[in-house]
Protein backbone atom coordinates (compact mmCIF):
# COMPACT_ATOMS: atom_id res chain seq x y z
CA UNK A 1 0.00 0.00 0.00
CA UNK A 2 1.68 3.37 -1.54
CA UNK A 3 -0.72 5.97 0.58
CA UNK A 4 -2.39 6.69 -3.04
CA UNK A 5 -5.88 5.70 -2.50
CA UNK A 6 -8.73 5.71 0.58
CA UNK A 7 -6.87 4.44 3.13
CA UNK A 8 -10.00 2.78 4.36
CA UNK A 9 -11.54 0.50 1.27
CA UNK A 10 -8.16 -1.29 0.20
CA UNK A 11 -9.44 -4.45 -1.30
CA UNK A 12 -7.43 -7.38 0.40
CA UNK A 13 -5.90 -9.29 -2.56
CA UNK A 14 -3.51 -12.54 -1.99
CA UNK A 15 -1.48 -13.61 -4.44
CA UNK A 16 -0.16 -16.86 -4.81
CA UNK A 17 3.02 -17.21 -6.97
CA UNK A 18 3.15 -18.92 -9.18
CA UNK A 19 -0.73 -19.93 -9.71
CA UNK A 20 -2.31 -16.12 -9.37
CA UNK A 21 -4.69 -14.08 -7.11
CA UNK A 22 -6.86 -15.92 -4.69
CA UNK A 23 -11.04 -15.05 -5.04
CA UNK A 24 -12.35 -12.12 -2.72
CA UNK A 25 -16.38 -12.78 -3.73
CA UNK A 26 -17.54 -10.55 -0.75
CA UNK A 27 -15.22 -7.36 -1.77
CA UNK A 28 -13.71 -7.90 1.81
CA UNK A 29 -11.34 -4.36 2.25
CA UNK A 30 -8.94 -3.58 4.89
CA UNK A 31 -7.67 -0.50 6.60
CA UNK A 32 -4.56 0.55 7.89
CA UNK A 33 -5.80 2.66 11.17
CA UNK A 34 -3.76 5.31 13.66
CA UNK A 35 -5.31 5.83 16.95
CA UNK A 36 -4.97 9.36 18.14
CA UNK A 37 -3.96 8.01 21.54
CA UNK A 38 -1.06 6.46 20.10
CA UNK A 39 2.71 8.08 19.53
CA UNK A 40 3.23 5.72 16.75
CA UNK A 41 0.61 8.09 14.85
CA UNK A 42 2.74 10.79 15.68
CA UNK A 43 6.08 9.72 14.15
CA UNK A 44 6.97 8.12 17.36
CA UNK A 45 7.91 11.01 19.58
CA UNK A 46 5.77 12.60 22.50
CA UNK A 47 7.06 16.12 21.27
CA UNK A 48 4.83 15.55 18.12
CA UNK A 49 1.63 14.46 20.21
CA UNK A 50 -0.45 17.52 19.55
CA UNK A 51 -0.98 20.39 22.30
CA UNK A 52 -2.93 22.79 23.32
CA UNK A 53 -3.21 25.71 20.70
CA UNK A 54 -1.68 23.15 18.07
CA UNK A 55 -2.76 22.65 14.23
CA UNK A 56 -2.74 19.28 12.67
CA UNK A 57 -3.11 17.99 9.58
CA UNK A 58 -4.36 14.07 8.33
CA UNK A 59 -3.01 13.86 5.09
CA UNK A 60 -4.42 11.46 2.21
CA UNK A 61 -3.40 7.59 2.67
CA UNK A 62 -4.10 8.73 6.95
CA UNK A 63 -7.10 7.30 8.61
CA UNK A 64 -6.79 8.50 12.23
CA UNK A 65 -9.35 7.12 14.81
CA UNK A 66 -9.96 9.59 17.05
CA UNK A 67 -10.13 7.62 20.61
CA UNK A 68 -9.09 10.08 22.98
CA UNK A 69 -10.37 14.04 23.66
CA UNK A 70 -7.49 15.86 22.50
CA UNK A 71 -6.59 19.08 23.64
CA UNK A 72 -8.14 22.23 22.68
CA UNK A 73 -6.51 22.99 19.00
CA UNK A 74 -6.34 26.15 16.79
CA UNK A 75 -6.76 24.44 13.56
CA UNK A 76 -7.43 20.74 12.22
CA UNK A 77 -6.98 20.18 8.49
CA UNK A 78 -8.70 16.48 6.92
CA UNK A 79 -6.35 17.12 3.55
CA UNK A 80 -7.39 13.76 1.74
CA UNK A 81 -7.18 12.10 4.83
CA UNK A 82 -9.83 10.30 7.15
CA UNK A 83 -10.42 11.43 10.96
CA UNK A 84 -13.15 8.83 12.97
CA UNK A 85 -14.47 9.23 16.10
CA UNK A 86 -14.21 6.04 17.88
CA UNK A 87 -17.32 4.21 19.64
CA UNK A 88 -15.65 2.09 21.89
CA UNK A 89 -14.63 5.01 24.51
CA UNK A 90 -17.13 6.84 25.79
CA UNK A 91 -17.91 10.14 25.13
CA UNK A 92 -15.78 12.20 22.79
CA UNK A 93 -15.11 16.11 22.59
CA UNK A 94 -13.21 17.86 19.69
CA UNK A 95 -13.02 21.75 20.60
CA UNK A 96 -11.18 23.77 17.39
CA UNK A 97 -11.34 27.01 16.13
CA UNK A 98 -11.07 25.70 12.01
CA UNK A 99 -12.11 22.76 11.16
CA UNK A 100 -11.47 22.27 7.32
CA UNK A 101 -11.82 18.78 5.50
CA UNK A 102 -10.72 19.03 1.95
CA UNK A 103 -11.08 15.97 -0.37
CA UNK A 104 -11.24 13.56 2.85
CA UNK A 105 -13.61 12.23 5.12
CA UNK A 106 -14.48 13.13 8.82
CA UNK A 107 -17.01 10.49 10.20
CA UNK A 108 -18.95 10.92 13.41
CA UNK A 109 -21.04 7.66 12.81
CA UNK A 110 -23.00 6.67 9.72
CA UNK A 111 -26.19 5.77 8.76
CA UNK A 112 -26.02 2.31 8.88
CA UNK A 113 -23.72 2.69 12.05
CA UNK A 114 -25.15 5.74 14.05
CA UNK A 115 -22.66 7.11 16.89
CA UNK A 116 -24.46 6.45 20.76
CA UNK A 117 -25.37 5.87 22.90
CA UNK A 118 -22.25 8.03 23.99
CA UNK A 119 -21.93 11.61 23.08
CA UNK A 120 -19.42 12.86 20.15
CA UNK A 121 -19.46 17.00 20.45
CA UNK A 122 -17.52 19.57 18.07
CA UNK A 123 -17.01 22.71 19.49
CA UNK A 124 -16.17 25.84 17.57
CA UNK A 125 -13.90 27.55 20.04
CA UNK A 126 -12.71 31.96 19.39
CA UNK A 127 -15.07 34.56 20.09
CA UNK A 128 -16.35 37.58 17.85
CA UNK A 129 -12.58 38.96 17.41
CA UNK A 130 -11.55 35.63 15.55
CA UNK A 131 -9.73 36.11 12.13
CA UNK A 132 -11.88 35.78 9.51
CA UNK A 133 -11.09 33.29 6.50
CA UNK A 134 -12.14 34.66 3.41
CA UNK A 135 -14.99 32.81 1.74
CA UNK A 136 -15.20 30.61 5.19
CA UNK A 137 -15.23 33.28 7.96
CA UNK A 138 -14.42 32.67 11.38
CA UNK A 139 -14.85 29.57 13.91
CA UNK A 140 -15.68 27.17 11.23
CA UNK A 141 -16.71 24.13 10.06
CA UNK A 142 -15.59 24.01 6.15
CA UNK A 143 -16.16 20.81 4.22
CA UNK A 144 -15.13 21.51 0.01
CA UNK A 145 -14.98 18.02 -2.14
CA UNK A 146 -15.03 16.39 0.85
CA UNK A 147 -17.37 13.78 3.30
CA UNK A 148 -18.42 15.23 6.25
CA UNK A 149 -20.84 11.51 8.13
CA UNK A 150 -22.31 12.87 11.09
CA UNK A 151 -24.89 10.61 12.21
CA UNK A 152 -25.87 10.02 15.93
CA UNK A 153 -28.77 7.58 17.52
CA UNK A 154 -32.08 8.91 17.69
CA UNK A 155 -33.33 10.68 21.26
CA UNK A 156 -36.55 9.03 20.68
CA UNK A 157 -39.10 11.03 21.54
CA UNK A 158 -37.60 14.81 20.41
CA UNK A 159 -40.49 16.68 22.12
CA UNK A 160 -43.80 16.80 24.49
CA UNK A 161 -45.87 19.29 26.33
CA UNK A 162 -45.83 19.94 30.00
CA UNK A 163 -48.45 18.03 32.25
CA UNK A 164 -48.81 20.96 34.27
CA UNK A 165 -47.02 24.18 35.01
CA UNK A 166 -43.51 24.35 36.63
CA UNK A 167 -42.95 27.13 39.32
CA UNK A 168 -40.04 29.21 38.81
CA UNK A 169 -36.91 27.30 40.70
CA UNK A 170 -38.42 24.14 40.60
CA UNK A 171 -36.04 21.43 39.27
CA UNK A 172 -38.41 18.71 38.35
CA UNK A 173 -40.75 18.71 34.76
CA UNK A 174 -43.55 16.53 34.70
CA UNK A 175 -44.08 15.60 30.98
CA UNK A 176 -47.37 15.00 29.24
CA UNK A 177 -45.27 11.83 27.58
CA UNK A 178 -41.61 9.83 28.93
CA UNK A 179 -38.72 10.40 27.54
CA UNK A 180 -35.15 9.49 27.45
CA UNK A 181 -33.49 12.94 27.04
CA UNK A 182 -30.34 13.05 28.78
Amino acid sequence: WDYSGDAREAEIVVRLDPYGDARNPTGVTWAYVDLWSAVTTWGGDEANIPQEGDSVTITQGQYIVMDVSPPSLFLLIVYGGVLEFSRDVGDLALNCSYIFVFGGKMIVGTEDDPFGPDEAVITLTGDRNSYELPVYGAKVLAVRDAILDLHGTSPGLPWTRLSESAPAGNDTLKLVQPVAWR
